[in-house]
């Protein structure tokens, strides 16, 4: 029951336990979603946004707020002990997310926006909201299954809304009214639509799904830009490469961004290492392959895109690392000149560890991990030396960027690196887990 739940281990003691004895690659895990105690079956009709209104999470914030007045303490004080305590109070779990969009991608934008407070000549107002939306803009996956979303006018982004407008409902966290819309708004408008699109529902209704409207006057609304930032930083980069992997799992449409369609997306043959044209991809069943995926977002990010035209200050600096970082996994990742078969069977286990770990620290995470493993080991050769490779030079690349990040989250007290009941230090989640880095570091 929220808030009688006993402690937990940290991610890392239970990734530990868990992998430490090693992978087998002939195991059976059970599907990612399927698992005994129902996990995944969590819809957002089926959730309830009903926090009692003695749960320690309102007093703590509201505590929080009048001891906090200053705004850029609010957002790294306050906001963990509410954000995280009021999920918990709702009966939240990331384990409802699917592994794409789950503690790990929730912890990492945490430590990104962390990193943005830093650098951005934004006047603190704006900050506030702005980086609000930016922490929780995808807790609404843990209601609306991401990938059911072809078929939803009301996506995982207007659910995440709904749930921070009913919270607010239970404490202002000593926000206006004003702030506390636009935080909700953010989170809402953090899908970045260029154009309108009919959208036809599961039982046959056609809406109209209309962009969220994100300037005025030509200026951007930052509680809408900030929260796309946070976000952008970890569909780019190491990190992104493993979780858009674990969502591989189950066959699924996803989103083309520029090209504003939904595509087929399958786990053999999205890895086939190919990286085609625009046209070429097209001509053919205009379905990306990850490789495509993952240029496709490496393209966008740039402020000649419509996504990164209003990027600036240390947004700007944080991308670009990001950007060169996924340019050079993609790069990577080629049939030819295959690593040796033990090389590239050790590789696989520590990959897999890599996702458990950190890319996603949950029980879920981990069995999509090793559901997935197995799989692999099944692909076409080409295939697998190609993203042994590929999986190799990511995780190289995480311990870079966990690297840079830990400088900035090392400086921060205790209770700024906890999240509640949720994450008792997002270092441990964050950091290079030794199961893995210290062999791949040696790998050099």
């Amino acid at each position: 029951m929220p808030g009688e739940r006993r402690k937990q281990q940290s991610a890392a003691q239970r990734c530990a336990g868990e992998l430490h004895a090693g992978l087998s690659a002939t195991g059976e895990a059970r599907p990612a979603g399927d698992t005994a105690d129902g996990v995944g079956r969590a819809r957002h009709h089926e959730t309830s946004f009903k926090p009692a209104p003695e749960s320690m999470y309102i007093r703590s914030a509201v505590a929080a707020a009048a001891l906090y007045g200053v705004y850029p303490l609010l957002v790294r004080h306050a906001v963990v002990v509410w954000g995280s305590e009021a999920l918990d109070a709702v009966g939240f779990s990331f384990e409802q997310a699917d592994s794409g969009h789950g503690l790990g991608h929730f912890t990492r934008d945490y430590a990104h926006a962390m990193r943005l407070i830093r650098g951005l000549n934004i006047p603190p107002q704006e900050l506030l909201t702005g980086l609000l939306g930016g922490i929780f803009h995808d807790i609404g996956c843990a209601m609306v299954r991401r990938y059911d979303e072809p078929r939803r006018i009301a996506r995982h982004a207007e659910a995440g809304a709904i749930l921070l407008e009913e919270l607010f409902q239970e404490t202002s966290l000593g926000l206006s009214k004003v702030e506390q819309d636009l935080v909700a708004y953010g989170v809402a408008a953090h899908t970045h639509y260029l154009k309108s699109m009919d959208v036809v529902s599961a039982e046959g209704i056609t809406r109209k799904l209309e962009p969220y409207v994100d300037t005025i006057n030509d200026k951007p609304i930052l509680a809408v830009w900030l929260p796309r930032w946070v976000d952008r930083l970890d569909v780019n980069g190491a990190g992104f490469v493993g979780r858009h992997y674990l969502t591989l799992v189950e066959q699924h449409e996803d989103f083309s961004g520029s090209e504003q369609r939904f595509y087929t997306v399958n786990f053999e043959d999205h890895l086939r290492p190919l990286l085609r044209t625009p046209e070429e991809i097209k001509a053919a069943d205009g379905n990306r392959t990850m490789r495509e995926h993952l240029a496709l977002f490496a393209s966008s990010q740039n402020n000649q895109s419509p996504y990164g035209k209003h990027d600036l200050d240390l947004m700007v600096v944080m991308r670009d690392k990001q950007t060169a970082r996924l340019q050079r996994i993609i790069g990577s990742i080629t049939p030819t000149d295959p690593l040796h078969p033990a090389v590239e069977n050790e590789i696989v286990d520590l990959w897999t560890i890599f996702l458990a770990c950190n890319v996603e620290p949950t029980r879920r995470g981990r069995e999509t991990a090793e559901t997935l493993a197995a799989r692999f080991r099944e692909l076409p050769e080409d295939t697998q030396h190609a993203w042994c490779k590929g999986f190799l030079a990511t995780m190289q690349e995480y311990i870079g960027w966990a690297e840079e990040t830990m400088s900035t989250l090392n400086k921060l007290s205790p209770a700024e690196r906890r999240l509640g009941n949720i994450v008792e230090d997002i270092t441990e989640i964050v950091a290079p887990n030794q199961l893995w880095a210290t062999t791949i570091s040696s790998m050099r």
